[in-house]
């Protein structure tokens, strides 16, 4: 007994001198960034493997690890009850289960901590965000209603009139996403994985979650039972995630890119249509009145798409949801992230900055 106690307390100690170690040196960029880009192979030959299976790996494994969680506290309520020695059975078991999570932890920090404070988008597209006028953001927000307008009436549409494309049409088609904003920013390119459906949809909308990137299988999991018309989006944003894009506004800004640079209409509408959502929730802050313009120019099929979402995850608001955001935006903030899950809306800077380079690129 005594031997394996102490190999726990050498594994707990290795665990704490690592993760206290990656702390230390999380503002140091070039570690960081040797650490992302040792890492980025081993995520991608992850997926890569992971992608034979037609099932979330990621999901499974979190499943597989509150079910061994709930066992796990069966045998110590077990162990209380029958072992001689009860405080040396039960710290053996407290240091098992803890130096488990240690390890996860740091190797979470390697394996997606780090992509936190390593070169973001921003630092390697030389695109930043800047401070902008509400007369910016309201030109910004006026050219992406209107392409939502533009694309509207390209996508398939129920009796109701929402988005309706299959999801399977959809997953397919996200390997012909990302070619064509590749070939402007190369450092995001990447082997074309399949993204992959979460079985327990329903419970992630509970917690307000779209989707998310499991760094230890590399796969971008997707909640299909969420609206359609943001799912192209969804899913291009954990793409975006997939190929190191960590900051959440750097990684929907990515989305969307991919999404209007694609010969995709089903991808383009929504990145459209999910870049206007985040511009026009910045307009309405600014100036209800300019907010209303913009809206005008939406199409009625757009406007039945967000209605469709609006009253889908006001179905699930509550105190699960809130728990869900708040332990997210606690999540955000300890890797750096200050705005949080307010980081996403910033997305709004960056489609601001990239319109006015855009249209200077047009004059003559």
């Amino acid at each position: 007994m005594h031997t394996i106690k102490k190999r726990y307390f050498v594994w707990l100690g290795a665990c704490v001198f690592l993760s206290l170690l990656f702390h230390l040196l999380k503002e140091n960029r070039a570690v960081m960034n040797a650490i992302a880009s040792f890492t980025a192979p081993v995520k991608l030959a992850a997926a890569g493997f992971c992608a034979s299976f037609p099932f979330s790996v990621a999901e499974a494994m979190v499943a597989a690890a509150i079910l061994l969680l709930c066992l796990w506290i069966v045998l110590f309520i077990r162990a209380a009850f029958r072992a001689k020695r009860k405080s040396a059975a039960l710290l053996q078991r407290v240091l098992g289960l803890l130096c488990a999570a240690l390890t996860i932890y740091t190797l979470f920090c390697c394996l997606w901590g780090a992509n936190y404070y390593a070169d973001g988008f921003q630092d390697r597209s030389g695109l930043h965000a800047q401070p902008s006028s509400v007369e910016q953001l309201y030109r910004t927000t006026l050219y992406f209603a209107a392409q939502t307008a533009v694309y509207s009436g390209e996508v398939p549409r129920d009796e109701t009139g929402c988005f309706s494309e299959g999801i399977d049409t959809l997953f397919r088609q996200s390997a012909d996403l990302y070619p064509a904003v590749e070939r402007e920013y190369p450092f995001l390119t990447s082997r074309a994985l399949p993204p992959k459906p979460v079985f327990f949809s329903r419970l992630m909308s509970r917690f307000s979650f779209t989707g998310f990137y499991f760094p230890f299988t590399g796969e971008a999991n997707i909640n299909v039972d969420a609206p359609r018309s943001i799912m192209p989006a969804t899913i291009a944003h954990e793409l975006a995630h997939q190929r190191g894009i960590a900051a959440e506004d750097e990684a929907n800004f990515a989305a969307i890119l991919a999404c209007v640079k694609s010969d995709l209409p089903n991808y383009a509408y929504s990145g459209y249509l999910l870049g206007y959502i985040h511009l026009g929730n910045a307009l309405y802050s600014k100036s209800a009145d300019l907010y209303a313009e913009a809206y005008s120019l939406l199409t009625p099929e757009t406007i039945a798409d967000l209605r469709q979402n609006n009253a889908y995850w006001q179905r699930y608001e509550g105190a699960v949801s809130d728990l869900g955001s708040e332990v997210y935006d606690s999540y955000l903030k300890g890797y750096g992230q200050d705005l949080g899950v307010e980081s996403y809306g910033a997305v709004s800077d960056l489609l601001i900055a990239w319109h006015a380079s855009t249209q200077a690129a047009a004059q003559p």
